[in-house]
């Protein structure tokens, strides 16, 4: 068994290929590329991310899960389905760093065989990680209350995929069969000033138990 590892990055969704019993799942990354690298024009104002109004609502009906983000950020949502893991929405920043790359946010809900703790989802995620990320190295793991409700884990860390340096920092719980993870990804050197959009934004999640 093994958990997720989805990050939305330079070519985002650089999923690892997971495996339930024997068979290897690996997710298409090409439309999700192709949105993260669409060109954009630059913030012409520079608004500052403590300004930017989360002024829109992202409601899924069947995995029962709310969210609040910004309505100057693109929201797609995909639905693409690979089981055990079903991407649900990406939301994707206007400004595009001179790398090209958008920060983004995407949510992963996956079908779990059977029943896991948060501890056990969180080990496998880890170790996962580590495993597929070239220069991984992980900075911080901690068990937090998402949105003063749910249990849950985060993770960040900095790793190099196709080339590029990117930083991540993930949130996932478990609800019954299911776990759901949001991902932030976003360069290196922009990290620090885009996370509180992320954070600010799992604030506002709500999960249907």
């Amino acid at each position: 068994m093994l958990l997720l590892v989805f990050v939305l990055l330079l070519c985002p969704l650089g999923a690892a290929g997971r495996t339930w019993g024997n068979d290897a799942v690996r997710p298409s990354r090409r439309s999700i590329r192709a949105a993260a690298r669409q060109p954009v024009v630059r913030n012409p104002t520079m608004i500052s991310v403590r300004d930017i109004r989360l002024d829109r609502t992202f409601s899924s009906a069947e995995f029962g899960a709310k969210m609040q983000y910004p309505s100057s950020w693109e929201r797609l949502d995909l639905f693409q389905r690979t089981f055990p893991l079903t991407l649900v929405t990406m939301f994707l920043s206007q400004e595009q760093q001179p790398t090209g790359i958008r920060q983004n946010i995407n949510l992963v809900v996956e079908d779990l065989p059977s029943e896991m703790t948060l501890a056990e989802y969180t080990d496998l995620g880890i170790r996962m990680e580590r495993d597929y990320f070239e220069r991984y190295a992980l900075l911080l793991s901690e068990d937090i209350l998402l949105a003063g409700a749910y249990r849950a884990h985060r993770v960040l860390f900095t790793a190099s995929l196709d080339g590029g340096n990117m930083t991540f920092q993930q949130i996932w719980m478990i609800s019954g069969r299911r776990a759901y993870v949001w991902t932030f990804a976003d360069s290196a050197e922009a990290f620090d000033d885009h996370v509180m959009t992320f954070e600010r934004m799992v604030d506002t999640i709500t999960v249907q138990r």
